[in-house]
């Protein structure tokens, strides 16, 4: 629980300082600034770390503090005595919704001086009449107290790294040259390699014959009712690559448009077809916006994938998506702590949930609107394409979360185990930033797993499969 928040109004924090962390405290009373700013131009309120800053060490920073300023970001920073050296450790976005409420800044830093002195706060607030920053928690913490052993060691496992990197590629080269034939380039030779891989797995290769089913009949009513698709990441690289699916996958990935979702939904529920849509909320690991392709037959547990992207302007792209990742952040709390648990007490079990209840879905929505709006999010056109605050974050991790319009569209076709489906339009480029070398042997083979296989499952799918086909 948190205790009695104190207003220092840039003139005083409460802290302690022990061995190995810089901590606030509420027992050792008020203890002044060290230093307070001298005008507007020079707006850094210190705080004394007391030598506790070294060189290359690493450090954690997580300070809860609550803020009105007329600034659009406060920076966090490590300076020296007369401020000729800073560094600045978070940089922390403010929403126009985050002024005056609680919030919480994080982050792992490496100390690249032994000089500093100060920890301090800049964004605006110290001049603006009626402003104020309030802290309610200070930690820095240091993350190895061991640190001469830490950096050696991190320092030879960066070496061998180096040195297994060019080994490994080294032998890559030699081996795509060997096996060139006539006047073959070795990327000729890659994508021969990777076009010959078959799946010798009966049970798998069911698993993937219905779960192309379903993307035959999520891309023919899209194509029907002229609805923008694309394949995405492994169905991506398996159309690129093997003309479709990677042979130990056994999902399929696609991305629409929000809005696209929406049609599709309602596309569907008149279309005479054995799939269907499924949209449902999960806070399980990561709270995100599960939307499926699924069978009519919901025993047969495989799916189609559908990642949400949104429109938005920006001349920014970097910092629109650091304030994406940001409200990704505060999307997570707010449904665990706030808006959703105090407006509806349905919710208050909302970890380790599946919520589908319409009503709720509406309320979790109307909290992601209102980030999205912060986002500069647009509903039909802009000049970037942005992953959905409320996608499943893993692949928010992945370069290319936020890319030029171009990128994407217009979509183009490529085959797909037998048909044509959309894909980016500049699909080579999209994957490069996401996965590097396509044609490099990849760490994954035959350990990819996003479905059932048992025995059950695999008799259901081929029965699927059957039907499909002699219908």
């Amino acid at each position: 629980m948190f205790l009695q928040p104190l207003n220092y109004n840039a003139s005083t924090l409460h802290y302690k300082h022990t061995k190995n962390c810089f901590v606030e405290s509420y027992s050792k009373g008020i203890t002044k600034l060290s230093r307070k700013p001298k005008s507007e131009a020079d707006d850094y309120a210190c705080v004394n770390l007391s030598g506790f800053i070294r060189r290359n060490l690493r450090y954690t920073l997580r300070v809860s503090f609550k803020i009105k300023t007329n600034s659009p970001s406060i920076d966090f920073c490590l300076l020296n005595k007369d401020r000729t050296n800073v560094q600045t450790i978070k940089s922390y976005v403010l929403g126009e919704d985050e002024k005056e409420k609680w919030l919480i800044a994080e982050a792992d830093f490496t100390a690249n001086s032994d000089s500093y002195v100060y920890f301090g706060f800049r964004g605006g607030f110290l001049y603006g009449p009626g402003n104020y920053i309030m802290i309610d928690s200070l930690i820095i913490d240091e993350v190895y107290a061991s640190s001469g052993l830490k950096i050696v060691i991190d320092q030879t496992i960066d070496r061998i790294n180096k040195h297994a990197d060019i080994n490994y590629n080294r032998e890559q080269f030699i081996h795509w040259n060997e096996a060139r034939i006539g006047d073959e380039t070795a990327l000729d030779a890659k994508k021969r390699f990777f076009r010959s891989l078959k799946n010798d797995n009966e049970a798998l290769l069911v698993l993937q014959q219905a779960t192309t089913i379903l993307l035959k009949e999520f891309g023919r009513i899209c194509d029907k009712h002229n609805i923008p698709y694309w394949l995405d990441f492994g169905t991506l690289i398996g159309a690129v690559r093997h003309n479709g699916f990677i042979p130990w996958d056994d999902d399929i990935d696609v991305g629409m448009i929000r809005k696209d979702i929406d049609t599709l939904e309602k596309v569907m529920a008149e279309e005479d077809t054995c799939v269907q849509l499924s949209k449902y909320f999960c806070a399980d690991r990561d709270t995100c916006n599960i939307v499926r392709i699924i069978f009519k037959d919901e025993s047969i547990k495989i799916f189609v994938d559908i990642f949400i992207y949104d429109f938005c302007d920006t001349d920014d792209m970097d910092r629109t998506w650091q304030m994406n990742l940001e409200r990704r952040r505060k999307f997570s709390r707010d449904m665990t702590q706030y808006k959703c648990i105090r407006n509806d007490p349905g919710l208050n079990h909302w970890e380790n949930r599946r919520i589908d209840n319409p009503e709720h879905i509406k309320l979790i929505e109307e909290v992601r609107d209102q980030y999205n709006e912060e986002l500069g999010v647009k509903k039909d056109s802009g000049n970037a394409i942005m992953w959905g605050v409320d996608n499943v974050s893993y692949f928010a991790r992945k370069q290319g979360g936020i890319v030029d319009y171009n990128r994407i569209f217009p979509l183009k076709r490529m085959e797909f185990d037998g048909m044509e489906f959309n894909i980016p339009n500049q699909y080579d480029l999209q994957l490069q930033c996401r996965y590097g070398d396509i044609y490099s042997l990849p760490a994954d083979m035959d350990s990819h797993s996003h479905v059932s296989r048992t025995e059950d499952m695999v008799q259901k799918c081929a029965e699927m499969v059957r039907r499909y086909y002699n219908d």
